[in-house]
């Protein structure tokens, strides 16, 4: 009975029983609840369950493929979960410093199509996964029929 009441008082001072008792919920990298738990040991993904901490904490963007977030983050104070401002707004944290960056759209001709703020907003907008065009533009070739670059051509040599 010591050793159990001792083990419990240790990962309450170190902060792991606090933490694994928090909700957690997974979100596809579409934005979408893709599964509520009552606490990161229950997720059933007990190899990666540091990882899914790290990406809670916002130390780390995605784990075993889905966005993660405890129940307490200040993202759910905003918005409703499900609606299309809280999937924006979520999808907008992860987005790398790349993705971050304006984007121009050409045609196969090389004339310019749109200026956008992000890659994200262009897939949004022409709804195809943002991966598409970022991979498109790290690679030089075309996606869903068209050219993409940064605004700023510099950032590729970095």
């Amino acid at each position: 009975m010591y050793a159990k009441e001792r083990m419990q008082q240790h990962m309450v001072l170190n902060g792991s029983m606090i933490m694994s008792k928090k909700k957690v919920y997974k979100f596809s990298t579409l934005g979408n609840l893709v599964g509520t738990y009552d606490s990161i040991s229950k997720t059933g993904m007990y190899v990666k369950s540091g990882r899914i901490g790290a990406c809670c904490n916002r130390r780390s963007l995605f784990c075993g493929g889905y966005i993660w977030r405890y129940s307490n983050d200040p993202l759910f104070d905003k918005y409703e979960i499900g609606t299309e401002e809280f999937k924006d707004a979520l999808l907008q944290e992860c987005l790398s410093y790349v993705e971050r960056q304006k984007v121009i759209q050409y045609t196969l001709d090389g004339e310019i199509v749109k200026k956008w703020d992000n890659s994200y907003l262009a897939a949004k907008s022409l709804n195809c996964h943002i991966f598409l065009i970022t991979r498109a533009m790290i690679s030089k070739k075309e996606a869903l029929g068209f050219k993409w670059d940064y605004n700023n051509s510099e950032i590729r040599r970095r």
